[in-house]
């Protein structure tokens, strides 16, 4: 099915994962799962960033769409900053309603500087769908 096809691409010539979480055990964990099966775990550039979302994000995460700059609101620093398209990781990994905020600046960024970027959040964001490339929901996550 289209969706083995689009995980088989993503095995493949993956240079450069982001799991990003707010360092909640349950959450990091199983950004980091998600990577370690896929194998991204051993890319060349891969990273397991513990961040503090910004209150905007954390709380109203549709806000990222029109606030693209809020991860670098109030002195967080870390995230890096990107200045162009080759900064941004190809896949960005997050995990609950606190990092779809996250997830969705750094999209937003990503496309403002021309980087092809790909989000998988896992859990329901209570958000819309296409707001992530892949969604992955449990069956126990009211959708």
């Amino acid at each position: 099915n289209a969706q083995t096809r689009k995980e088989a691409r993503l095995r493949k010539a993956v240079r450069s994962v982001w799991c990003v979480s707010d360092g909640t055990t349950g959450m990091r964990q199983q950004s980091l799962a998600v990577a370690a099966v896929m194998k991204w775990d051993r890319c060349a550039d891969f990273r397991d960033i513990v961040i503090t979302p910004h209150p905007l994000l954390r709380y109203a995460p549709r806000k990222a769409l029109v606030a693209a700059t809020a991860t670098h609101a109030a002195g967080d620093t870390s995230l890096p900053r990107m200045g162009n398209a080759d900064e941004f990781p190809q896949i960005l990994v997050t995990c609950g309603r606190r990092m779809a905020g996250i997830s969705m600046a750094l999209k937003a960024r990503a496309k403002q500087q021309g980087a092809q970027l790909t989000t998988i959040h896992l859990q329901d964001p209570r958000l819309d769908p296409a707001c992530f490339d892949i969604l992955i929901v449990p069956h126990h996550d009211p959708a």
